[in-house]
Formats: structure tokens, C-alpha cells, sequence
């Protein structure tokens, strides 16, 4: 699970909730508000689709949410037609949700998720990157879905003290939140895969500085780069244009 922290809530006036909330949650720094533009949206509609956010929002496990309790199941009883029309509204949301920044309700990928199953089964299909650097510092990661995951049992260098390292809050949160431990003087171990963000913030992580994520991942056990991998989906998806 991340650090960010989030709130779901209905409101008849969004000006006065924000005003509540803010004086309730001082966690908060972005409100996000939904709504239709016809508004045509009934306080059963908008309890359901509370209920259903504060769900899809839990199975995803991407943020801690400060909701106390989930709405009770009778307050989400549509007739079909209506549940159908909000499910439908909630698919909507999903789209739309990610390009403001915001991604509570996207799956994690397997590879953060079923972390029962061996690694190789894991992450079957997908191509494997990794980092081997002079230092002995080692990380394998895998691209699924658009995300970049660094998978448990990868490592990454401890205190350096390199000037130029831009992700070290994001590298103190790591540690924080208990996905990276100690494994000795010089290293951290990832507990548990974490989705980064970018290629090169998890290159920097690993590395403990500043990082050109294009160039540091490679094809484990190649020398080929992330970015030939790009460069080669690029052509072949123009030769198939």
C-alpha cells in the first residue's frame, strides 16, 4: 500500500464538506469532486456510488483511506436499470480519474498483488529488467500494465551520500513504510514489489542517486536497454501501421 492517504464522501454542498473536512482532516491537500452535468444524480444514487468508491477504493489497496466505515449495504439498493446507469458512471470514473493524477481505483498488477506465488510464475510473459551495478547492488523489475515494479528480494544502496538524488523523500517514505529494510551497512532490501511511478525513479532507489531509468534497466541476463526495448516496439509498431 502507498502513503497517500484519501477520504470518500457525498455532500449536497461541496463547498461546506471541504470547509468540514478541512477542519476534520488536516491530511488533505487535493479535493476531487464528481458530478454530472445534468444533475441528475438521486441521494440513492449517490449513496450507492459512495459505497462502491469506498470498495473499489479498498480491493485496490493503492491508498489508506480515512473512512471509518464503509456505508451500510442497503443504502446502495438500486433498482437494475439504475445500478446498471451508476456501474456504468464508475466505468466512466476509472478513465477519467488516472489523467488528473489519481489512481485509488486501478488494480495493482499481479506482480504486486500475488505475492503468494513464486516470482517466475509471477511475472510469467512479462519481460524481466534488472540492474547489476560495479557496486554489487542488484534489483530485478517487471512493466505490467503501464506501471514499472520492482520486485521483492531486489536491492538498493544506502546512504551514498551522493549531492544529486532527487527521490530521497520518496527512498525515506520507502523505508517508512517498511517496503525497504536494512540488510547491512551499505544496503536496503525491498520487503515487498512496489510500483514506481517511473523508470528512473526506481533506478534512483536503487542506486541512491540521480538516474537515467532508459539506460540502467536492461533485459536481465542481456546487455539490450529498456530503451532498445523501446525502440523496438516503436518500429514494430510502425511496421504493422
Amino acid at each position: 500500500m502507498g502513503g497517500t492517504r484519501a477520504y470518500i464522501g457525498s455532500a449536497n454542498s461541496v463547498r461546506e464538506r471541504i470547509k468540514q473536512s478541512a477542519a476534520q482532516r488536516e491530511f488533505w491537500e487535493t479535493a476531487i469532486a464528481v458530478t454530472t452535468s445534468d444533475d441528475d444524480l438521486s441521494k440513492g444514487h449517490v449513496e450507492y456510488l459512495e459505497a462502491r468508491l469506498i470498495q473499489m477504493a479498498t480491493e485496490a489497496n493503492r491508498v489508506t483511506l480515512d473512512n471509518g466505515t464503509s456505508p451500510a449495504g442497503q443504502r446502495r439498493r438500486l433498482p437494475e436499470a439504475d445500478q446498471a446507469n451508476m456501474e456504468q458512471f464508475l466505468a466512466n470514473l476509472k478513465i477519467i480519474l488516472p489523467v488528473v493524477g489519481l489512481d485509488l481505483l486501478k488494480p495493482q498488477p499481479r506482480a504486486v498483488t500475488q505475492t503468494a506465488t513464486p516470482v517466475a510464475q509471477r511475472i510469467s510473459g512479462e519481460i524481466s529488467f534488472e540492474i547489476r551495478h560495479k557496486s554489487g547492488v542488484q534489483a530485478q523489475a517487471v512493466e505490467e500494465d503501464g506501471e514499472f515494479i520492482v520486485l521483492e528480494g531486489s536491492q538498493a544502496l544506502k546512504d551514498t551520500g551522493y549531492v544529486q538524488q532527487s527521490y530521497v523523500g520518496l527512498k525515506d517514505n520507502l523505508v517508512k513504510q517498511g517496503v525497504l529494510t536494512v540488510q547491512s551497512e551499505t544496503l536496503y532490501v525491498f520487503a515487498r514489489p512496489y510500483s514506481f511511478s517511473s523508470l528512473s525513479a526506481a533506478a534512483a532507489v536503487v542506486l541512491d542517486r540521480n538516474s537515467n531509468g532508459l539506460s540502467e534497466w536492461k533485459v536481465k541476463g542481456e546487455k539490450r536497454t529498456y530503451n532498445d526495448v523501446k525502440q523496438a516496439r516503436i518500429a514494430a509498431d510502425g511496421a504493422g501501421a
